[in-house]
């Protein structure tokens, strides 16, 4: 909002600045120190604009701030131009600062060590996993430990809070002195330059950001890598564009402003973030039904009709820049999206309730969760995906509650009066958009977004208070003072502090990988190195299944201790249950190690594969391999691997049987139903007796049901139409089977289904049938040189079968002509042989013996049999 105006004489901020600067003017040169204050306090507003931008911008193209060199940087910078701006007359402590400097301040306590008997009473849960952390050590309990299970990452928090809210501060500042929606206007700009940098590296098809960058984990190529946060920060900034377009006094051309937010608008709808994509159209019906009631109500000038068309063309043209660069592939990202992030909101109450009052440490959620979730082991969950769930499950239930309390306080309407101006509540509603898309993905743990919605909520509380605030009647030094020492506090923190988590288990998963188990020096560096890991991320569940695998590796300690460490911290981890049964194998107590293979089966179907290889390598007991098998749907999964790994004629019964099984826990297992298939069609059609059995009936009762669930799961997929065939065949129905292909085939470019035409129409005998085949299938086949040369040797063979041997020849001959080998002229040769044509034959091995090259024994050997063709082709002369 814009201050109110004063006259000239009547000093801004009470005088303080004012008072100054008249003191230095009247002591004149008074040195090079107050030269340098007065150059400050004249350029101070200008200062403070600039680095706000520098501040927004570079925020968000150095990788969203994510990284810990870049958040000390971006936090120097804002503490210097927050000393400059305080030297500016229109200079006020924001009160959303105070707010966020005491969350601050509070994460950087939660990181504070305190005695164990007072930890216990304050927070029992946490208190119970700092004094297990040792126990893999066989060292005593620990005597000290800290509210927070990550003390490293809650004062890098801490520095976050404390950057929020001196930007906060800044931000109203330049607001202060206008013009009127500077700050929206640079959290646009910066928006407009992510999604430009965005859409080039995608235009590019880069795999690095910036060229040199590459994520750990699969995303984005863009300074933001996930996508969902991505979304969250164009969202944020295409509000704010449609909020500079309705400023009437807008000096900026309305129509490139237009033009810039419609592409933001349609690169965070390319982005196929659900989220991001539900909150874009909350917003936007938010904002059309508030215009239309706006605007009905009261009539307004033509201009700002013409600014509302801008505003509407903005939304259409944004709409149709989607429409026009949106591919099947987006539609399938939104649809594929699983619902683990819905399962993680039932998930985190738990952890909230363990540790209502304090929570676990602001930044510890991603070591503290795991004994919570109840999804596929071995995973991570680094948010709550909630930020209402992660406050609370990080700074305990009473500070969440105060601070939501005091933000909604601080920024209802009648404090910020938003509803005055439709420009103002537009800003308003990016920042409700935002957080809509923050109740279901967590854009908010990003320091840039996090800085560039500090900076709007700054803006929007920039209008001069009613009162003065309470701390006004503190000594001038003291709010000043506070401020540096939390903030120097958070910064050393910062920059003292250990690596994060997954930094430390990348690099000790190395130091494990590069370890000598021989030399005993190496393996207690390694032990050295993880017992500080396990100091600095007490609660996390890789770190003490690292030490399991190094004591078994090195025979030094215990790995069932470790072992028993990891599944505390864990219960469900795949991997551990895994390391468990092994360990368990190797002394021989089989019972309880399939237990643990099952447990491992049934919390992580990327382990059921190496569960039931365990199983089957330590025995082919059919009991044994089913103990295996965890209970009812995620059984299924189990069943179709164990059948997959069980060979053997004298096996068969037991695999139908393990196949039946799966495709009874789980009816839409498509892989179960098709490996059972086709064990059933051979065995339809190795049968002597073809008189319809009850066996054969049962065989075919299943192979029907099996193929019309294949149809109904894949119906792109021709196997279900194979095995049909196939059936008919065995059932002494050729010309059924055949008809059955040629109309499910001719419609598909599967080869598979055309070989399977080929091979019926082959054993048919209708030569106009197999010659409708044989060029289908040519047409399937020829794919590349390669593939036209298989598909027609393939033809030929077929051909060849059947004793014409001159239609073989002709399909030879295409074949070698196609891909010129050996191999394939040989073949030519034969089939010539076989017709009794010599010139063919002749011209056949000479080519043979050409494409011979190097090998000279096999190029002598076709050269004789050449000349002794051409011998004969001269006697027959």
């Amino acid at each position: 909002m814009e201050a109110a105006k004063l006259p000239s004489s009547t000093p801004i901020g009470g005088g303080r600045l004012a008072r100054r600067r008249t003191y230095q003017e009247r002591s004149g040169d008074a040195g090079p120190i107050h030269q340098a204050l007065r150059w400050i306090d004249k350029r101070a507003d200008r200062i403070a604009l600039v680095g706000l931008c520098l501040v927004i911008v570079g925020s968000a193209l150095a990788m969203g701030a994510v990284h810990r060199p870049i958040l000390l940087t971006v936090s120097g910078i804002v503490a210097l131009v927050t000393l400059v701006a305080s030297r500016s007359d229109s200079w006020r402590w924001s009160p959303l600062t105070f707010v966020a400097l005491g969350l601050g301040a509070y994460s950087l306590l939660q990181s504070v060590p305190i005695p164990m008997a007072w930890l216990n009473w304050l927070s029992p849960s946490v208190a119970e996993v700092w004094r297990g952390v040792l126990v893999p050590f066989r060292e005593p309990p620990l005597s000290f430990g800290s509210l927070s299970l990550d003390p490293s990452a809650s004062g890098t928090e801490a520095l976050k809070w404390s950057t929020y809210g001196l930007v906060a501060s800044v931000a109203a500042t330049v607001e202060r002195r206008g013009p009127r929606y500077t700050v929206p206007l640079i959290v646009v700009a910066s928006a407009v330059l992510i999604a430009a940098v965005t859409l080039v590296h995608w235009l590019l098809g880069a795999e690095a950001v910036y060229g040199w960058y590459r994520p750990r984990f699969s995303g984005v190529v863009s300074p933001f890598i996930n996508a969902n946060n991505l979304a969250g920060y164009l969202n944020l900034g295409f509000f704010c564009g449609l909020a500079c377009m309705l400023d009437r006094e807008l000096k900026a051309p309305r129509w490139l402003l237009a033009t810039l937010v419609a592409g933001v608008m349609a690169v965070s709808a390319l982005l196929a973030s659900r989220g991001g994509l539900l909150s874009l159209a909350l917003g936007l019906l938010l904002f059309s039904l508030g215009m239309v009631i706006r605007y009905t109500r009261a009539r307004r000038e033509l201009r700002t009709r013409d600014g509302m068309l801008v505003v509407s063309s903005t939304i259409l043209g944004g709409v149709a820049l989607l429409w026009l660069s949106m591919d099947p592939g987006t539609f399938k990202k939104l649809l594929a999206e699983g619902t683990e992030k819905i399962d993680l909101l039932s998930w985190t109450p738990a952890l909230i309730s363990d540790n209502r009052w304090f929570g676990v440490g602001r930044g510890a959620f991603e070591t503290a969760f795991p004994p919570y979730h109840g999804g596929r082991g071995h995973v991570l969950y680094a948010h709550a995906e909630n930020f209402v769930l992660q406050w609370a499950a990080e700074w305990g239930i009473p500070v969440t509650a105060l601070a939501l309390l005091a933000f909604l306080w601080l920024l209802h309407p009648a404090r910020t009066n938003v509803w005055k101006r439709s420009a103002s509540a537009t800003v308003a509603l990016a920042v409700v958009v935002l957080l809509v898309h923050n109740l279901v993905d967590l854009a908010l743990e990003v320091p840039a977004v996090s800085i560039a919605v500090a900076s709007v909520l700054g803006a929007l509380t920039s209008a001069e208070p009613a009162k003065a605030p309470a701390f006004s009647k503190l000594p001038k030094w003291a709010v000043p003072a506070l401020v540096c020492a939390l903030l120097a506090s958070a910064f050393v923190a910062t920059a003292s502090a250990a690596a994060p988590a997954q930094e430390q288990r990348d690099a000790l998963h190395q130091a494990y990988q590069s370890t000598a188990w021989a030399d005993a020096t190496q393996v207690l560096t390694l032990r050295a190195e993880l017992r500080s890991a396990m100091l600095n991320h007490p609660g996390d569940a890789y770190l003490p299944l690292l030490g399991g695998l190094a004591a078994r590796k090195s025979r030094a300690g215990a790995p069932l201790v470790w072992a028993a460490r990891a599944l505390e911290r864990d219960p469900r981890d795949s991997r551990t249950h895994l390391f468990i049964a092994e360990v368990l194998h190797a002394r021989h107590a089989n019972e309880q190690a399939v237990v643990h293979l099952r447990f491992a089966a049934q919390y992580d179907p990327e382990a059921a594969d190496e569960a039931a290889q365990h199983a089957v390598r330590w025995s082919t007991d059919e009991y044994q391999l089913l103990r295996v098998v965890p209970e009812g749907k995620a059984g299924a999964l189990s069943f179709l691997l164990l059948a997959r790994l069980v060979e053997g004629t004298q096996f068969a019964k037991l695999k139908l049987g393990l196949l039946s099984e799966a495709a009874l826990r789980d009816p839409d297992l498509y892989a179960a139903r098709e490996m059972r298939v086709w064990m059933l069609v051979g065995e339809l059609g190795a049968s002597l007796d073809k008189s319809l059995t009850a066996r054969r009936k049962m065989i075919k009762r299943l192979i029907d049901q099996d193929a019309a669930a294949m149809q109904r799961l894949e119906p792109q997929k021709t196997s279900s139409i194979e095995v049909r065939a196939l059936m008919l065949v065995a059932l002494s129905r050729p010309e059924e089977a055949l008809q059955l292909l040629e109309n499910g085939c001719s419609a598909s470019s599967s080869l598979s289904c055309h070989s399977r035409w080929l091979e019926v129409a082959a054993g048919l005998g209708d030569e106009k049938r197999l010659d409708r085949a044989a060029m289908a299938f040519l047409a399937a086949s020829c794919v590349g040189a390669q593939g036209c040369a298989e598909g027609e040797q393939q033809v030929a063979a077929t051909f060849a079968s059947k004793g014409h041997w001159a239609r073989a020849l002709r399909h030879y001959e295409n074949a070698a002509k196609v891909q010129s080998t050996t191999d394939n002229w040989m073949m030519v040769a034969n089939a010539a042989e076989r017709v009794g044509v010599d010139h063919v034959e002749a011209r056949a091995l000479r080519n043979a013996a050409r494409e011979a090259g190097t090998d000279a024994l096999r190029k002598e050997a076709i050269e004789a049999k050449y000349q002794a063709v051409m011998g004969e082709v001269l006697q027959t002369h």
